[in-house]
């Protein structure tokens, strides 16, 4: 089965030609590189990830605050393919008010996806999550599972939550009690259709070729 990340970052210290921007700091004090990420994902493992410039080298919206927007937009636009970030929940949401109602709202749209990323800072349990196991598993019936993109947000995750990459994945393959077809189209499939990023084609397993470009 093939495990894609939906999002995550790398980041270099910077440099007099490459500068953060001002008053921004990173997730970790030691950058994940190319090497790094290909050592965790090795040991996750994960073959594939969608790298986002963090946001101390570049700009990102935000778009938990405007999820009635993103449902007007994809009225409008039925061929244009909208992936929301991290559950669209908002900053703050944890344990009994982790509550997505406004992004399962959206899944009646079909061109609507949702990234299951930073599960693990939604919730004061240990893991495997078991408070907001419902609450997730409510979002991906809506969405259902091609249309739910697994994911972590790495460094966020790992500096906000005491989970490792290989849990962040085992969530998902042992405890949630998906079906292995399930678990095929949460943990890449659906990503790999949706953008499109052929499974069978273009492509290196990092776990015996070495390290691809596609990562």
């Amino acid at each position: 089965m093939l495990i894609t990340d939906s999002g995550l970052h790398i980041w270099r210290e910077p440099t007099p030609e490459r500068p953060w921007m001002p008053g921004r700091t990173a997730h970790l004090p030691e950058p994940i590189g190319y090497e790094n990420l290909r050592e965790r994902m090795l040991e996750a493992g994960v073959q594939r990830a969608i790298l986002i410039p963090p946001s101390w080298e570049g700009v990102m919206m935000n778009v938990p605050t405007v999820l009635t927007e993103d449902g007007e937009v994809a009225a409008r636009h039925p061929n244009l393919r909208i992936i929301i970030d991290h559950m669209g929940r908002l900053r703050g949401m944890k344990d009994e008010t982790l509550r997505l109602d406004k992004t399962i709202a959206l899944a009646k749209y079909p061109n609507v996806h949702v990234k299951l990323t930073l599960i693990s800072e939604c919730t004061s349990a240990e893991y495997p999550y078991k408070n907001i196991q419902p609450e997730v598993r409510r979002l991906i019936d809506a969405f259902s599972p091609r249309r739910s993109f697994w994911g972590t947000d790495l460094s966020v995750m790992l500096s906000r939550s005491t989970c490792t990459y290989k849990q962040a994945a085992t969530l998902f393959t042992e405890e949630m009690g998906y079906s292995k077809e399930d678990q095929a189209w949460i943990l890449g499939r659906g990503l790999a259709e949706c953008l499109p990023w052929p499974i069978n084609n273009g492509w290196t397993n990092p776990m015996t070729h070495g390290f691809s470009t596609d990562v």
